[in-house]
């Protein structure tokens, strides 16, 4: 994995933790380091027992480069203005 994946995946990621703990929202970042893998869900307006997340993405293999994270953050970034 390269430097710049790294950094996009530690930018995801501190995206993650800022809108659980600014927001109503429960984001979810799994990352699976076998199969160099992420995903990220997020329940809006905070997660319940039973309730389902919302999937956002999944991204591994060939696809784990730095433009495919940012387009993830991209996606995420609209529930840190809610």
């Amino acid at each position: 994995m390269s430097n710049k994946v790294i950094k996009e995946l530690q930018k995801l990621l501190a995206l993650c933790i800022e809108i659980n703990e600014k927001t109503e929202h429960t984001v979810f970042f799994d990352y699976a380091g076998h199969v160099d893998t992420f995903g990220v869900n997020i329940n809006k307006n905070g997660w319940e027992k039973e309730s389902v997340a919302e999937y956002l993405t999944s991204v591994g293999g060939d696809e784990m480069t730095a433009s495919n994270i940012k387009k993830c953050y991209k996606k995420l970034l609209k529930y840190k203005e809610w």
